[in-house]
C-alpha cells in the first residue's frame, strides 16, 4: 500500500502542468520587499485568484479577465517572510493544492539579512536531445531552498516553440514555485525575434533591467549574439542600455551597496569558450569604473577567472551539452570544470561566497568575498603589515637582469628552505632575471591574515603551502612551483615590460 502511494505522488509532481491544467507556472516574479508577481498559464481561459497566508493572516488577490495567461501582483507585503499561497482558476476547475506547502512567497529581505540565490545557464537539451541533466540539476538546486535564481539565457532550443517553453516550465516547476526568476536572454530563446519569451517574461522589454535583495544590487543585460548576431550599435555609448547601465551604476546608493553584480549570456572573460571582444571593449571599462564585484555570463562548462579585482564566472552547466575547447594561452582561468553544474551564492553583512556545485553534490570551486567599504577600511592596514612582516631579498646574479616581484609565503619545512637558498637562484641563473623576493613566514603573527587577503586579490584561495604569487599567478605546494615556476619565469623574460603592466599587485603600498 506505500509503494501505490510513493509513486502517485512522484507521477503527480513530474506531470504537474497536464494534470492539473497549468501549461506553464505558478513561478515567481519581480520579488520585492513588499511585492511579488505570481504569474501562470493555463490550458483554458478562465479568471483567477491567487489566496495568501502568513500565519492568521489571510489575503486574496484576483484577476478577473478570463485568459490562458495571469500575472497577478500580490502587494503589502513585508520583507523577508514567507507567505503560503495558493492559485484558483475559475471556479476551481483548475487550482493548486490547497495544502502544498511548496507553493511559498518569499519578500526580499533588508540590508543586513543572510539569503543565498542560485545560478545557472543553457537549461536547453541541446545536442544531448534530452532533458535529463536540467531536471538533475533542478533537483539539487531545490535541496538549496534559495531565495531566486538567476536564469543565464538559452533556456530552450527554440523559443518560438511554445511546447518547449511548457517543458522548460515543468522541469523547473518544483523550484520556481518558491524561488523567484530572473532571466536573461540567449539566443536560442530570442530565436531570430519570433522567441515567445514576452507571454513568460513581460518585464524583458527591453531585455535588461535591474533588482535590489538585501542590499545586493543586481543588472541583468542584453549581450546573447554579439559575436554578429546582434546589432553592435546596441553596445556604444550613446545606446539605449549602455546609457542606462552608466547611469543607474552610478547612483550613490549603488556605489554604496554592499555588492554589484552583473549577469549576462555572453561571456567576456573565458579560456575554454568563446569570448566576446566586443563586450571586452565596452563593458570592462565601465564594470572597472563603477566598482562591480562579480560577472555571471553562459558556456557550456564552468570558469571563474579575475581580471582588474573583478570576478568572472561561467556557469552554463544546466543542461545542454558541455564543450570543452583548447585552453585560450593569453587567458588562463583561476578554476575550471567540464561539469553539469550550478552556482550557489550565500550573502551575509560582510561576505559573499560562491560554490560551484556539480550534479553530484560535489563542490567544484569556491570563493569568497567582502564588500569593497571594507576592502578600503582594511586597505591600509594591509599595506602597513605587508612592509612590517616581509623580507625582502633580491635574488640575481647580474643587476642588469630585468626584475620582477614574487610574493613568497613559507612554513617550516625542508622544501621552503630548499627553495629560497637553492632553487629560486638557480632559476635566476637559468632565465636571466632577478627576483624580488617578499617573503613571508607563516609562524609570524598577521601573515595569515596577509595570505588570505592576497589570495583574495588573485582569485585563489585555500592555497597550498609553500605559496608563491607571481604576475597573475598562484603556485601552491612543491608539485605546482616546480612545474609552473620556470614557466612562469620564460614568459616574463619574453615580454617583461608587458608582464608587469599586466601583474596583479596585491600590496599597492609598498
Amino acid at each position: 500500500m506505500k509503494t501505490k502511494t510513493l509513486i502517485i505522488l512522484i507521477s503527480a509532481g513530474f506531470c504537474f502542468a497536464g494534470i492539473n491544467g497549468f501549461t506553464a507556472g505558478p513561478y515567481l516574479l519581480d520579488v520585492k520587499t513588499d511585492s511579488v508577481i505570481v504569474a501562470f498559464h493555463i490550458d483554458k481561459p478562465l479568471n483567477a485568484k491567487v489566496k495568501i497566508s502568513n500565519g492568521n493572516e489571510f489575503k486574496e488577490f484576483s484577476s478577473e479577465t478570463k485568459s490562458k495567461s495571469h500575472f497577478i501582483k500580490i502587494s503589502n507585503l513585508k520583507p523577508g517572510l514567507s507567505y503560503d499561497y495558493q492559485v484558483i482558476c475559475g471556479d476551481g476547475q483548475i487550482q493548486t493544492p490547497a495544502d502544498d506547502k511548496s507553493f511559498q512567497i518569499k519578500t526580499a529581505c533588508r540590508l543586513g539579512e543572510s539569503f543565498s540565490f542560485v545560478v545557472y545557464g543553457d537549461t536547453r537539451p541541446g545536442e544531448n536531445k534530452t532533458s535529463r541533466y536540467h531536471k538533475q540539476i533542478i533537483e539539487q538546486v531545490i535541496n538549496q531552498e534559495p531565495s531566486f535564481a538567476l536564469v543565464l539565457g538559452d533556456m530552450v532550443d527554440d523559443g518560438s516553440n511554445e511546447n518547449l517553453w511548457n517543458d522548460f516550465f515543468e522541469i523547473e516547476s518544483g523550484l520556481l514555485r518558491r524561488s523567484a526568476i530572473y532571466p536573461i536572454l540567449g539566443d536560442n530563446d530570442f530565436a531570430k525575434g519570433k522567441g515567445l519569451y514576452l507571454d513568460y517574461f513581460p518585464s524583458l522589454s527591453p531585455a535588461y533591467y535591474k533588482f535590489e535583495w538585501g542590499g545586493v544590487q543586481f543588472f541583468g543585460l542584453n549581450a546573447w549574439g554579439t559575436d554578429g548576431n546582434q546589432k553592435s550599435e546596441e553596445f556604444k555609448a550613446d545606446s539605449p542600455q549602455i546609457k542606462w547601465l552608466v547611469s543607474e551604476l552610478a547612483k550613490n546608493e549603488v556605489q554604496s551597496s554592499l555588492f554589484r553584480v552583473v549577469f549576462l549570456h555572453d561571456p567576456i572573460f573565458i579560456s575554454r569558450g568563446r569570448a566576446s571582444e566586443l563586450l571586452r571593449r565596452t563593458l570592462v571599462p565601465i564594470f572597472k569604473k563603477y566598482n562591480v564585484d562579480v560577472v555571471f555570463a553562459s558556456w557550456h562548462l564552468y570558469e571563474r577567472s579575475i581580471s582588474d579585482e573583478i570576478n568572472y564566472i561561467i556557469t552554463g552547466g544546466a543542461g545542454a551539452e558541455l564543450i570543452w575547447m583548447s585552453r585560450d594561452k593569453n587567458f588562463q582561468s583561476l578554476a575550471e570544470a567540464r561539469e553539469y553544474h550550478f552556482c550557489r551564492v550565500d550573502i551575509n553583512s560582510n561576505a559573499m561566497t560562491i560554490s560551484a556545485i556539480a550534479e553530484n553534490r560535489t563542490i567544484l570551486d569556491s570563493i569568497t568575498l567582502i564588500p569593497r567599504s571594507e576592502q578600503l577600511q582594511m586597505a591600509q592596514s594591509i599595506e602597513e603589515s605587508a612592509v612590517l612582516l616581509a623580507k625582502e631579498i633580491h635574488i640575481s646574479s647580474d643587476n642588469n637582469n630585468p626584475s620582477i616581484p614574487l610574493y613568497f609565503f613559507s612554513s617550516d619545512c625542508d622544501f621552503c628552505k630548499e627553495l629560497l637558498d637553492n632553487e629560486l637562484p638557480k632559476l635566476a641563473r637559468e632565465h636571466n632575471v632577478s627576483l624580488e623576493v617578499s617573503y613571508y613566514e607563516l609562524g609570524n603573527e598577521g601573515t595569515y591574515q596577509l595570505l588570505q587577503n592576497i589570495e583574495s586579490k588573485f582569485g585563489r584561495q585555500n592555497v597550498e603551502i609553500p605559496a608563491i604569487f607571481i604576475g597573475k599567478s598562484v603556485l601552491g605546494g612543491e608539485t605546482e612551483i616546480k612545474k609552473n615556476l620556470p614557466a612562469e619565469l620564460i614568459k616574463f623574460r619574453q615580454a617583461p615590460q608587458k608582464y608587469l603592466e599586466e601583474m596583479i599587485t596585491p600590496f599597492n603600498g609598498e
